[in-house]
């Protein structure tokens, strides 16, 4: 009976060796069977190594994410270079860079000092979609409004806030990667909620704030803001109470 060996190339072969002189080992009755052999160690080894990698960026992500919250950057350029590795290490350990969350989780993030949130509302009106990796800043100052403390902020405010928005430009939402923005600055517990895009790179979110004339940008992998210049003033519109 013909009998079937994973060749040295790692294909299923014909075994054409005399009765118990064959050096490769483990033998099947079918090509079929040698080939499905085959597939399930490959199966397995891919899933060691991708288990391995995973681990290893982990890793990475933590010992630079640890650098970044310690500050000690030579310059600006090395301070980008850091923020853009590591979101760059973030999407590689989760590709999926937009999450769905509830929105009264949105209106709680941002109930701390420098904390914020990014968003789009779903249809639904109850839950949003949240950019996990790269950096927000806002490019559009015309749309932006604060709010005297977290507390004023409400659901009906943010619903609101989108409405008006949309009155004005109406496409503004379908462009890709432009959000809800949300920030409380952490120097007067004030709320900023504007129009917000994500970038792929703190260079992209740092420049934007400067031609905006924006206070900082929002690192989305270490949950803080960045600032840029304290003392710009461009969309600081007061929401009335």
């Amino acid at each position: 009976m013909s009998k079937y060996h994973i060749s040295k190339s790692g294909k299923p072969a014909l075994c054409k060796a005399t009765k118990g002189n064959c050096p490769l080992g483990k033998h099947f009755k079918t090509e079929e069977q040698a080939y499905q052999h085959v597939q399930k160690e490959m199966s397995k080894e891919f899933s060691l190594l991708k288990t391995i990698n995973s681990n290893c960026l982990e890793k990475e992500y933590d010992e630079k994410k640890n650098l970044i919250s310690n500050a000690n950057f030579k310059s600006r350029e090395d301070e980008e270079r850091q923020r853009t590795e590591l979101a760059q290490l973030a999407k590689r350990i989760n590709p999926e860079v937009v999450e769905e969350v509830g929105l009264s989780e949105v209106l709680n993030e941002v109930s701390t000092p420098d904390s914020g949130a990014t968003l789009a509302i779903n249809e639904n009106g109850t839950s949003a979609r949240v950019p996990v990796v790269g950096f927000c800043a806002s490019p559009y100052p015309e749309h932006s409004v604060v709010f005297e403390s977290a507390k004023d902020l409400t659901f009906d405010s943010l619903i609101e806030f989108e409405r008006e928005v949309v009155e004005q430009d109406k496409g503004i939402f379908s462009q890709e990667d432009v959000y809800i923005g949300l920030w409380n600055d952490p120097s007067t517990g004030k709320v900023y909620l504007d129009v917000s895009k994500r970038y792929d790179t703190s260079e992209e979110a740092r420049k934007a704030c400067e031609e905006k004339d924006q206070i900082a940008y929002f690192d989305l992998q270490t949950m803080e803001s960045v600032d840029v210049d304290r003392n710009a003033t461009s969309g600081q519109k007061e929401e009335d109470s």
